[in-house]
């Protein structure tokens, strides 16, 4: 005879109780109703058996993880060589800064020697693949700050613009403020520069001094986002 699952056996009980299957008769299936139990004999007919197995394979599916579609798998890929397809503008030493492995590196150094279309495109699905061995939240995050058109990055260049003006204007308790808030500044470099910015200061045509100071506060900015 045929040993059953237990599941399913229930499941043709609950047939028989509802007339569907007919008890001792020649068209027999051996069902187990369990280790040690005796064995019972029914026939089962056709309609009988779909109903039982649709039921039981409906059943036996809750709480399994068949994994993610085709189209999801798909957009996922789309996703990866988009941010591919942002990290390979970027320049060597903002490449070089990037929280990723050495491969991955590799990867989007060897993009900028490559000159077919065709070729890029193949490449970027290579990058894309690779990111997926990254945290790519934090990569994405390293490449907003680095990237001049983000979001991010515009709203720290804003930030810093803001702080150096006050800086310049009330040199004391500005910077006090701001190493308070940014405690990983290196404070007499920050003096430094600052020193420097207020010799000559230009509030229409920012001087050397002064973008070197907006680099330095826009950098300590980023670092605590």
């Amino acid at each position: 005879g045929l040993t059953l699952p237990q599941k399913l056996i229930e499941l043709f009980l609950e047939q028989i109780v509802h007339g569907r299957i007919i008890a001792s008769s020649p068209g027999q299936c051996d069902a187990a109703t369990g280790a040690g139990a005796r064995r019972v004999r029914y026939r089962l007919s056709f309609s009988a058996v779909a109903v039982a197995m649709s039921d039981f394979y409906a059943h036996d599916d809750d709480g399994i993880d068949d994994g993610p579609s085709k189209s999801q798998i798909k957009r996922e890929d789309e996703a990866m060589q988009a941010v591919g397809a942002r990290l390979v503008q970027l320049g060597r030493a903002n490449i070089n800064g990037l929280p990723v492995n050495d491969t991955l590196r590799d990867a989007l150094h060897e993009f900028k020697r490559i000159s077919s279309r065709e070729a890029q495109r193949r490449h970027l699905k290579r990058v894309g693949k690779l990111l997926r061995e990254h945290d790519v939240e934090a990569v994405t995050l390293a490449l907003d700050k680095v990237s001049p058109d983000s979001s991010l990055s515009m709203a720290s260049t804003r930030a810093a613009e803001r702080w150096c003006d006050r800086m310049l204007e009330d040199p004391r308790a500005e910077l006090t403020a701001f190493i308070e808030q940014h405690p990983a500044v290196e404070v007499q470099r920050l003096r430094q520069l600052l020193r420097k910015a207020q010799k000559g200061a230009d509030p229409d045509k920012p001087t050397p001094a002064q973008r070197e100071l907006l680099k330095y506060v826009r950098q300590q900015v980023l670092a605590v986002k």
